[in-house]
């Protein structure tokens, strides 16, 4: 992430995670799809922010089909900050 992708808090911004998960359904949903057309997002809905991220922390994005029916695939993507003690 950038400087611009923090908010006035220090943390990190709704939008930048928003984002990355978009982009990780939507790779997840091309290649369930054989890759022979280029996903079309149709809905995004529940959004949640537990916490705030720390700028410098460590994210695990996971991606999951969770429903399929013809040309329409669900995919769920949950974010998790990793936490090391050092």
């Amino acid at each position: 992430m950038h400087g611009q992708d923090r908010n006035v808090h220090g943390k990190i911004f709704g939008g930048y995670l928003t984002r990355e998960a978009f982009e990780l359904a939507w790779t997840c949903a091309y290649l369930h799809g054989n890759m022979k057309a280029l996903p079309n997002i149709l809905n995004i809905d529940d959004i949640n922010f537990w916490t705030p991220v720390d700028v410098g922390s460590i994210m695990r994005f996971t991606a999951q089909i969770t429903y399929v029916e013809g040309p329409i695939i669900h995919v769920s993507v949950a974010c998790e900050e990793l936490l090391y003690d050092m």
